[in-house]
């Protein structure tokens, strides 16, 4: 993907002159969205490779220029931005290769309570409803849905095997 540079200073310019929100809390932001335009702006690999960290590092050294660009002429603090963005492309990494990974689970349980009108019925919403803050049923729903995509079930990279049909 290509970086607009001059949009991203556009945008740091402009959330810099919002002055309803505090200065320090402009920085982050900043520092946030940076680190986003940063993270989507380097492609995930088409398969899974060895060290994801490497790969993203030796793909992003456009990103990296480009925050280098703005940092002449705002002050970033771009070894914070990039450390976050690594992390955002990791989680999108994970959610494609890594399935049982966290941010994977998180990315479906977000989709979940988004349907849950259509997907669950109202003794379904209400269970999840009182459970929510609940950390060990929370845990559980988790799990039960980690085993779908363990390993066993799902060989990344792997050809699918035919199965037996006994009945």
């Amino acid at each position: 993907m290509i970086i607009d540079v001059a949009e991203l200073k556009n945008q740091v310019v402009r959330v810099r002159s919002i002055a309803e929100i505090p200065s320090s809390l402009r920085s982050k932001l900043i520092e946030t969205g940076l680190a986003r335009a940063v993270a989507y702006g380097v492609d995930l690999p088409s398969a899974p490779v060895g060290n994801p960290i490497t790969y993203f590092a030796s793909n992003g050294k456009n990103a990296k220029a480009a925050l280098s660009v703005i940092n002449e002429t705002n002050v970033i603090d771009v070894s914070r931005i990039l450390s976050l963005a690594t992390t955002i492309w990791m989680a999108r990494y994970n959610a494609v290769f890594v399935p049982s990974s966290r941010e994977s689970m998180e990315q479906t349980a977000q989709a979940l309570i988004a349907q849950k009108e259509w997907l669950f019925d109202a003794s379904q919403q209400e269970f999840l409803a009182a459970t929510e803050g609940d950390g060990q049923v929370q845990d559980v729903l988790k799990l039960a849905l980690i085993n779908f995509t363990a390993p066993a079930v799902i060989g990344l990279g792997q050809a699918p095997t035919p199965e037996s049909t006994e009945e």
